[in-house]
């Protein structure tokens, strides 16, 4: 047992000089001593992250509810401003998909980990937000009021989905379009889990906690008679 031990710790030690483990983008010394795939999976680490996505695939969109336009200026819940990422913070927080399971942006797999602030904080088991962007993207991050929120991934942008997931050694356990700033309808949840069927999640095992909210009222269409000037003439 001993042996093994031994073994499996020099095989780590090598692995991570080369820069294999939990890292996208190897170091120089990657190219003499590559991770062995038993390792990689002991370790449940991918090696290779997956494309981002380009092409639009969803035209349906959520916009950001209007009393948080310009909170990245004055935040309105509070003294801190509300971070909006660029698009190399952005892909920091994409998470990627292999074999139907998902892993952050390090490689790890993703797990039990999140936001106090949770609406599944109750449950036992933390969690996190997210977003889907047109092309079928998915970002996560960790609930911080006033500072973090659904907004700051796309800095403001549409979404086609909102809300909140936890993981389980990888694996997508529970979602929900739990969202204050988009407030998504619950027809945007069925984008998102119709993208994570096609990579592979069987969603059918997965939790799903809805939201039902009305559609929203259509805008008046302005009149002769509302637009007029008060005190013009007939």
């Amino acid at each position: 047992m001993s042996k093994l031990k031994n073994t499996l710790s020099r095989l780590l030690l090598l692995s991570l000089i080369g820069g294999g483990v939990g890292i996208f983008a190897p170091s120089a010394h990657a190219a003499s001593f590559k991770c062995p795939d038993i390792l990689s999976r002991l370790l449940n680490i991918v090696r290779k992250p997956t494309p981002l996505k380009t092409k639009v695939k969803y035209n349906e969109t959520v916009q950001l509810i209007a009393q948080f336009k310009g909170e990245e200026n004055t935040s309105p819940l509070g003294r801190f401003k509300t971070l909006y990422l660029d698009k190399k913070q952005r892909e920091i927080h994409r998470v990627h998909f292999k074999d139907g399971k998902a892993y952050d942006s390090n490689g790890m797999q993703l797990s039990k980990r999140g936001s106090f602030f949770s609406p599944r904080r109750n449950k036992g088991s933390n969690d996190y937000i997210y977003v889907m962007d047109k092309s079928g993207n998915i970002y996560i991050g960790v609930s911080d009021p006033g500072r973090f929120h659904h907004s700051s991934f796309l800095a403001g942008d549409d979404v086609v989905a909102a809300g909140h997931i936890a993981f389980e050694k990888g694996e997508v356990v529970w979602v929900s379009n739990v969202s204050g700033h988009y407030q998504p309808r619950g027809k945007t949840l069925d984008y998102l889990l119709s993208e994570l069927n096609e990579l592979g999640i069987d969603v059918s095992k997965v939790e799903k906690d809805i939201i039902v909210r009305p559609p929203p009222l259509p805008q008046p269409t302005p009149t002769t008679e509302s637009t007029r000037s008060i005190g013009a003439s007939p």
